[in-house]
């Protein structure tokens, strides 16, 4: 069964922007959904996408789920809890600058894993899944163990999991349960998209390539650490990248700018773009973002400022290097040496030969020059490094440069629409009952590699679990004599 859809998970709140003469103008925001937002504005709209959270039965409530509704995003099958009722917050500016006010101890979302099985319904088939440091600090210990484990079921299953540790001290009963918290997050993550600011303050870390180094340690794979109007840091793959920030000349709300930079990167990664370019968009975007009141912009600023239509309008900061390398972490310990079994176990091809075609892949040779070979990964202790899981190659195959419609993150095309070309409400979405065409053409590539080899799924998983940890060195058999 093809993988289908964007899953992002958290709290949706009521929002009161505004404040002059003690008027205000309500909305709904809240960190995943405003980047859930920015993604839905930006992507295909055929693709099913899901707020997953719980609601209240109370008009509130109900006016959220029908906002939601009216720019195609679902609420899969989040559950409504009787006599409950959405967090609210208020947003106090000093120039551009914001601060906050919450109301929100007995928000519904904070029950939003109070049903195991309607949370993993909710996240099941998903391609892609969204969540933050804030989704799990609303809820109790043993709900969040409930959606660590429902998200890494869901990675487990083929879904890409995507994480901003969103470090607020004031949602947290102290440090070291949020460590705990976003530690057991980093382990079930692909893709993170942490704040220096934050991690410094509750790692310590003492700049961006000490946040890099920590979380590779974790496993992570894929990595983007914002630095307000500095730039951000990503790495990928063994290659890191300085990428300016904007300064934008006329911002008067910075609410809502990193939950927008997140979606807006996503989203390139999403339709095809590599690490840099998409930082560079996602720049764009937040830029475009701190220039409206309230933290969702407009789908057509996202779309143009996406377009790079809204570039007049800031300019680059001032940049650094343009290639920062990443540090290990200050360690107690020497870590310990390479054994030889790590040099057999060698990481998934970017690219397979041509005579040995990866299954369900476009045939023949990929366009453009080969990649060079993939670095020789970090060494990490046996007992920190996460159980691996089979990749899709698609998200490792390198994107055409060629013009035309990209290969997604998820290996399928992606349509954007052209700047201008819809209002700024994107119309209902299609029944669920038709899905998109291009996923259901989506082969299963597992199935393929088990028929090209002729053996049953068990015993291909026995096998790619055996590549990934490989017990001892491969040894000749003994000569006889």
């Amino acid at each position: 069964m093809a993988l289908r859809g964007i899953a992002s998970v958290g709290e949706c709140m009521l929002e009161l922007s505004g404040g002059q003469d003690n008027s205000w103008q309500m909305g709904f925001a809240g960190d995943t959904f405003n980047t859930l937002w920015t993604i839905r504005a930006l992507t295909n709209p055929a693709r099913p996408t899901d707020y997953v959270s719980a609601f209240g039965d109370d008009p509130f409530s109900r006016g959220q789920i029908a906002f939601m509704t009216q720019v195609g995003i679902g609420v899969a099958e989040s559950p409504v809890i009787a006599g409950a009722r959405p967090g609210l917050y208020a947003i106090t500016l000093d120039g551009a600058e914001r601060s906050f006010t919450y109301w929100r101890s007995d928000s519904a979302a904070r029950k939003l894993a109070a049903d195991p099985t309607l949370l993993a319904k909710s996240l099941e088939n998903r391609a892609f899944v969204y969540f933050s440091g804030i989704t799990l600090a609303i809820l109790e210990m043993v709900a969040r163990a409930v959606l660590l484990k429902a998200i890494r079921n869901a990675r487990a299953a083929g879904a890409i999991i995507a994480f901003d540790p969103n470090y607020r001290a004031r949602l947290w009963p102290e440090p070291a349960v949020a460590r705990a918290a976003i530690d057991e997050a980093l382990r079930v993550s692909d893709i993170v998209l942490p704040t220096f600011p934050d991690e410094r303050d509750l790692y310590g870390d003492s700049d961006q390539a000490a946040t890099v180094a920590r979380m590779q340690l974790a496993g992570v794979r894929e990595i983007v650490v914002k630095n307000g109007d500095r730039p951000a840091m990503t790495w990928f793959m063994g290659k890191s990248d300085m990428v300016p920030a904007l300064t934008v000349r006329d911002a008067v709300d910075t609410t809502g700018a990193g939950d927008s930079f997140n979606g807006a990167y996503l989203a390139a990664r999403l339709s095809g773009s590599q690490p840099a370019e998409a930082a560079e968009r996602a720049h764009r975007v937040a830029g475009a973002v701190v220039r409206v009141r309230g933290a969702l912009a407009p789908f057509g600023v996202l779309r143009d400022a996406f377009a790079g239509q809204a570039a007049q309008a800031t300019a680059p900061a001032p940049a650094q290097a343009a290639e920062t390398p990443v540090a290990p972490p200050a360690a107690a310990e020497p870590p310990p040496p390479r054994q030889p079994e790590r040099q057999a176990a060698a990481p998934v091809p970017i690219v397979a030969p041509e005579s040995e075609p990866v299954p369900g892949s476009r045939p023949g040779p990929m366009p453009g020059p080969r990649p060079e070979p993939m670095p020789e990964p970090m060494p990490v202790a046996a007992d920190q490094r996460p159980p691996m899981r089979p990749q899709p190659p698609a998200f490792l195959e390198p994107v055409s440069a060629e013009p035309g419609p990209a290969e997604s993150l998820l290996g399928e095309p992606v349509h954007v629409e052209p700047v201008n070309a819809a209002p700024d409400v994107p119309p209902a979405p299609p029944p669920p009952a038709e899905p998109h065409p291009d996923e259901l053409a989506m082969p299963d590539l597992e199935e393929e590699l088990a028929a090209l080899l002729n053996i049953d799924r068990p015993a291909l998983r026995e096998l790619e679990a055996e590549a990934a940890h490989p017990r001892r060195p491969m040894q000749p058999p003994p000569e006889r004599r």
